[in-house]
């Protein structure tokens, strides 16, 4: 699995976790910042187009 298959996997499962993303990803053993960045880039994704 490719590195942003694997970091949206945690993504998801991190939002059916009930946990701070903060309590999440030093759970898992990420650093927040970069948790956030990739919670951001999915957020961005999952967003329709602008048309």
């Amino acid at each position: 699995m490719s590195k942003q298959g694997e970091m949206y996997t945690l993504v998801n499962d991190y939002r059916n976790s009930g946990l701070s993303a903060k309590a999440f990803s030093k759970e898992k053993g990420i650093s927040p910042s970069t948790f956030c960045y990739w919670i951001r880039k999915k957020k961005d994704e999952d967003r329709p187009g602008d048309l």
